[in-house]
């Protein structure tokens, strides 16, 4: 009796839906693994492990596959979309997320021991023009990040890390420092960090989030927030929810005596969030009732500057991810539409997420023609920016219609999609964004 086929989850990664559509391909030509590997002169366990997501094909594997399968190229655009926007080996200096790294630094930030190192000389407050001309620095580039995506402004932001955030650093260490200076290095850290995400390059931002984690200090509610919605949120999406829920509960309790609604409210969105993924109902419930009340009690002038983007839709959004996670798709598509009807037309990236969590839900609860057009319409917003996520999210939808390949609609979006993300089409929708 044949060996049981390894069973495949298409949304996990890119690299898994890129083997689940090998798979799929090579079925309906009615090859085994053996056969497709004689076909191409690479051996059959090669196939297997390219189909299950354990090996990085090489471009010639793809493009002998595309040909003996007959796939009339889509298989090659796809593999140059995921390509494009982060399927490779690890990056030179990116080690991955490394789960057991964050215990260390969150268990000194508990204990307060963070701060100033014994010793260490006072040093002067940095000018205000170099303030100034940093903070604006930082600020537009937080702006294109959003519009444009972090594969348009990552090396710009690193360069901004690398000058005047790294002076600004030296002379924002000792007890004479402001709190501005501190708070706008803190900034572009977890800017870098989050930058890095979108770029699929999780270690480096790992290291950025510890980095602000350490340039806070004594800011007790920014070194909560990076601890307990950065560095949990990047857990998130390196699909480990056990650590995300350690990181936020950690994060609440070391800010019992200083925290604020809007902090609050954050990190238990993301406590349900790593709850829901957990597949922990109850617990999910009770943490999104606790960011749902402290919502209420936010007052922003209260708020420090750097959390004034939490609201009622960036909790509906959090909501949603809870709520797909738990399988209730009817209460989770009014929570997403919520969320983006109340963005901006310049929050591309978030428009793009957002949208392709909605048409994921509806591929989910079996809409398979309305997962399809909003499907479109995420396609459209991922082509404009430079954003793994976005793309990652794009693929995640098409990966909960595999069961559905051969419905025209379905066979149509893929198509769609993978010509709108191709390198080429992407590059030329950022050209005329910019």
């Amino acid at each position: 009796m044949g060996q049981q086929p390894r069973r495949l989850t298409p949304s996990a990664s890119t690299l898994h839906y890129f083997g689940a559509e090998l798979r799929r391909l090579r079925t309906a030509a009615g090859l085994s693994q053996a056969e497709l590997g004689r076909k191409i002169r690479y051996t059959a366990d090669t196939v297997r492990r390219c189909e299950t997501a354990e090996r990085v094909p090489s471009d010639r594997f793809v493009t002998d596959c595309d040909t003996v399968l007959g796939a009339g190229g889509a298989l090659a655009a796809l593999w140059k979309t995921a390509r494009f926007h982060g399927v490779r080996r690890p990056a030179a200096g990116d080690s991955g997320f490394e789960a057991p790294a964050l215990d260390r630094p969150t268990l000194d930030w508990l204990l307060g021991n963070l701060g100033h190192a014994p010793g260490r000389p006072p040093m002067l407050t940095p000018d205000e023009a170099v303030l100034d001309r940093a903070a604006g620095e930082l600020e537009r580039l937080r702006e294109a990040d959003h519009r444009y995506g972090a594969g348009v402004v990552h090396d710009q932001i690193d360069t901004l890390i690398a000058g005047e955030v790294t002076a600004l650093r030296s002379a924002s260490d000792g007890p004479a420092a402001t709190s501005t200076g501190r708070s706008l290095v803190v900034g572009a850290y977890e800017l870098a960090g989050y930058a890095a995400v979108d770029v699929g390059a999780v270690g480096t931002a790992q290291r950025h989030y510890l980095n602000g984690l350490v340039a806070a200090q004594d800011d007790r509610r920014y070194g909560a927030y990076l601890i307990g919605v950065s560095l949990a949120h990047l857990a998130l999406h390196c699909g480990d929810a056990s650590t995300a829920l350690r990181m936020s509960l950690a994060a609440s309790a070391g800010t019992d005596s200083c925290s604020t609604p809007a902090i609050r409210s954050a990190l238990a969105a993301v406590t349900a969030r790593a709850h829901a993924r957990l597949g922990e109902e109850a617990a999910s419930t009770r943490a999104l009732a606790v960011a749902d009340r402290e919502l209420e009690a936010i007052r922003p002038g209260d708020e420090p500057a750097w959390i004034g983007y939490f609201d009622g839709a960036y909790l509906a959004d959090e909501r949603a991810h809870c709520l797909v996670d738990l399988g209730q798709h009817r209460a989770a598509q009014a929570e997403v539409r919520q969320a983006v009807a109340s963005l901006a037309p310049t929050r591309r990236r978030r428009l793009a997420i957002d949208t392709a969590l909605l048409a994921t839900s509806l591929a989910a609860s079996g809409d398979i023609e309305e997962a399809c057009a909003v499907g479109r319409t995420a396609v459209d917003h991922a082509a404009a920016i430079a954003s793994l996520r976005s793309s990652q999210r794009v693929l995640a939808v098409l990966a909960r219609l595999a069961d559905h390949a051969d419905v025209a609609a379905v066979r149509e979006f893929r198509e769609y999609a993978t010509e709108r993300l191709s390198p080429p089409a992407a590059a030329g929708a950022l050209r005329l964004a910019g």
